[in-house]
This record gives C-alpha cells, sequence and structure tokens, in this order.
C-alpha cells in the first residue's frame, strides 16, 4: 500500500490559487506522479438572471400598467393555447405589463456593453428544452419557474432582503418576459 501526502512548499495564497504542490510518495516512487502547479480553485460564480432579479426587486415601487405594452401585438392568448397552459394563463396577463420594465433593465445592462438579455433567453431555453423532454404545458412552467427560483435562492448575490415570495415574483416576471419573447414555449408561426 502507498500512502502519499501532500504538503505545501509556498503557503503565499492569492485569492484560491497555491503557487506550489509537491506529492511525496512513502515507499516506492510513482513514475506517473507529478507536481502540480498553480492549482486554482473556481470560485462560484454568480447567475446573471439573479442580478435581473435584484434590479426586479430595485425597481419594484415603479407603477406599472398594462397600457405601458400593447399585449396583443404579441398574440399571448394563441400562444397560451398553442401550449395548452391554463393554470398560467392568469399569471401570464398579471406580468405580461413588465414586459417594458424588463426591457429597461436589460437596456440598461447592454448600454454596458453587455448583451446579457440573450444570455439569460439561451438560458432559460436550454432549461426549457432539457425539462420539455419530460414535461409539457402547465406542468413545464412550473417546473421551468421551480428551476430557476432554486438557481436563484441558491446564489450568494441574491439581495438578503428580497422575501421568498418577492424572489419567486420576481421569476415570474422573467419567464414570462422569456414567454412573451417566444424564447420558451413553442410558437406555431401561422399567427404571425
Amino acid at each position: 500500500m502507498i500512502t502519499k501526502k501532500i504538503s505545501r512548499q509556498s503557503a503565499n495564497r492569492v485569492g484560491n490559487t497555491f503557487n506550489e504542490y509537491n506529492i511525496h510518495s512513502v515507499g516506492s516512487l510513482n513514475p506517473n506522479a507529478r507536481v502540480v502547479q498553480n492549482l486554482h480553485f473556481s470560485p462560484i460564480k454568480p447567475l446573471f438572471i439573479t442580478k435581473i432579479i435584484n434590479k426586479l426587486y430595485d425597481l419594484s415601487t415603479q407603477e406599472i400598467t398594462s397600457a405601458d405594452i400593447d399585449l396583443k401585438r404579441y398574440k399571448i392568448d394563441e400562444k397560451e393555447d398553442f401550449n395548452r397552459l391554463n393554470r398560467w394563463k392568469d399569471d401570464i396577463k398579471m406580468y405580461a405589463p413588465y414586459r417594458g420594465l424588463m426591457n429597461e433593465i436589460y437596456q440598461g445592462f447592454e448600454n454596458l456593453g453587455k448583451n446579457r438579455r440573450e444570455t439569460v433567453y439561451r438560458w432559460l431555453n436550454r432549461e426549457y428544452r432539457r425539462l420539455h423532454n419530460e414535461l409539457d404545458a402547465d406542468e413545464l412552467f412550473d417546473a421551468l419557474k421551480d428551476y430557476v427560483s432554486k438557481k436563484v435562492n441558491d446564489d450568494i448575490t441574491l439581495f438578503d432582503s428580497i422575501s421568498l415570495e418577492e424572489m419567486e415574483e420576481n421569476v415570474c416576471i422573467v419567464l414570462v418576459d422569456a414567454f412573451i419573447e417566444c424564447r420558451i414555449f413553442s410558437i406555431n408561426f401561422s399567427f404571425f
């Protein structure tokens, strides 16, 4: 039996990076063993969608009215029927007026040179397609909301002051925006 002992030659830490590790074997030396230098431990990466949720929370005092956006041009009723959404119809109508606020938030990030709208839409679409293999209709929308809510709730950058209810409501706003933009759920192109 070979026992290995790992010792740090240089304990100078820079962030999570150690300068050098030496691996010593007791007994016979393994010719395949090598010195690992500059071993880097990646920190947990924050989700960009959490930044959107935090920004929605910051702007939650803004008054949103149905007049802020022309919902008829998005053919929401047809999309709901085509995807057999029943339970989510009221939620979609309730959160659809936030479309203008979502556009304002995304535009703010784009003005900084960061096209995060597409990043968020692609991430949501990827998760939608993964869940779509097993679920459809309202159950799929529920599962996507639960998945995104869990990811955001676990993100260390989520504001501590956001309650679970506020966080889930903001997740619904983001999902409904993606639904309206046809980034999640199918569309029948004969609608347009």
